[in-house]
């Protein structure tokens, strides 16, 4: 008889423990999940970064509770010098590190029959942009990274990096990018003559994405594949013929670049507006405002850069304009002869998400030129949007943002396989 209480009473216990166990890590979750939205870098800081990360993006995204998921190991790394580091160790440490898919047989026939050409500007945060490179990547894709004149740091670790990859490659001529200036439009056609210059027998992309080192992928490569041929081989340049006074200042009026001593010392530049007045756009062409970063078909830049005699003119009278990137490709868009145009304005961008800023729009990161940095708060929202991109992100100032998009995107990645093998 009392072996067989205390059997009963250590089977009471047992189950105690365990309801106790399952809802005390329920309710440690859902505390977690309560406070996304006012996540602070020192929030959690007696907790583990590993532990910590994995914690809030399961409670944001909802979809598991299970603590043993797997997270890139890339906590260690932070600046450009750790990224040289990392490389200098041998190409399959930074394959390791970023997780890149390097493995064909992950990759759908019709994923191999539609290779993407990626144009990305970057100017800061080598760790960053290997976050970007490594979600986008795939071996039949091509890469073409352009990183400013100014910074060497960055440049040297990128450059060691892209050596480890066949489809990825440094633009053959840098810029010294001005914020505004001529030179960042210069920049994005440089890096998109390499793509067009690719040979075909090489590498026969479609499309072309131009992003910034701020960018993130919110689609993985097969949805983006099934979203581009939407498009119907048209071009997808989001912008608008109504101009705010302030827009129509960028064009009106001559700019030039004036050296600087800012607040701490440094030398710097910018674009001033002068008092000249600049005769029209060549061959009587509306000026249109656009959004920076569009999609383009490979037909319509070898048209821009190659070919017509208007893109060039335009490019021309665009040198001395303020931020030309924002008018220059919607302009040659809505000419008839361009290929693969539109045919429509609109500012609606598919491809793109960006929440700008005004009294509805919250932003659990911080404000930047009038666009949202999001934050770990925005994270259920975003895994939400169809859009191909969102802009933009700051792992220096909250890295569970993107965290949590891996997170996210590697599931879906992982479900599309399960789906491809019929199980």
């Amino acid at each position: 008889m009392k072996k067989f209480m205390l059997t009963v009473l250590l089977g009471l216990s047992f189950w105690v423990w365990f309801v106790c166990f399952f809802f005390g890590r329920k309710y440690y979750l859902e505390t977690f999940y309560q406070a996304k939205t006012n996540i602070a870098e020192g929030a959690y800081s007696t907790i583990s970064h590993g532990f910590k990360d994995k914690v809030v993006c399961l409670s944001i995204l909802k979809n598991s509770h299970n603590l043993n998921v797997t997270f890139p190991k890339i906590y260690d790394i932070t600046s450009d010098d750790d990224v040289k580091t990392l490389t200098s160790k041998g190409c399959n440490h930074v394959i390791d590190k970023y997780d890149f898919e390097m493995d064909f047989k992950h990759i759908t026939k019709e994923e191999r029959d539609f290779p993407i050409a990626y144009s990305i500007l970057a100017h800061q945060n080598a760790h960053q942009l290997m976050l970007l490179l490594s979600a986008i990547y795939a071996p039949h894709n091509v890469y073409c990274i352009h990183i400013d004149l100014k910074s060497t740091s960055m440049f040297e670790a990128v450059k060691e990096t892209a050596s480890c990859f066949s489809n990825v490659f440094l633009a053959t001529k840098r810029e010294d990018v001005v914020y505004a200036g001529f030179s960042r439009l210069q920049a994005d056609i440089n890096c998109m003559e390499d793509l067009v210059n690719v040979p075909v027998g090489l590498n026969n992309w479609t499309y072309l994405i131009n992003l910034c080192g701020q960018d993130y992928p919110l689609q993985t490569n097969l949805e983006i594949v099934k979203k581009l041929k939407t498009y119907n081989g048209r071009n997808v340049i989001a912008g608008t013929d109504k101009l705010q006074p302030g827009i129509v200042q960028r064009t009106k009026w001559f700019h030039r670049m004036e050296n600087y001593t800012t607040e701490d010392g440094k030398q710097e530049r910018r674009m001033i507006q002068t008092k000249e007045l600049k005769s029209p756009p060549p061959f009587n062409m509306t000026i249109l405002k656009n959004l920076a970063y569009n999609v383009y078909t490979r037909r319509f830049l070898r048209w821009v850069i190659f070919e017509s005699e208007k893109a060039k003119a335009l490019l021309e009278w665009s040198r001395d304009t303020l931020t030309p990137d924002e008018h220059y490709w919607l302009m040659l868009d809505a000419l008839e002869e361009a290929p693969g145009r539109r045919g429509q304005i609109s500012l609606s961008h598919p491809a793109r998400y960006i929440k700008w800023k005004s009294p509805e729009n919250f932003c659990s990161g911080y404000w930047r030129h009038f666009s949202c940095v999001f934050g770990a708060g925005d994270v259920n929202l975003l895994i939400q949007k169809q859009a191909i991109f969102a802009n933009k992100f700051d792992v220096e100032h909250d890295r569970l943002p993107l965290t949590c998009l891996r997170r996210h995107l590697n599931g879906k990645k992982i479900n599309e396989r399960l789906e491809i093998q019929g199980l």
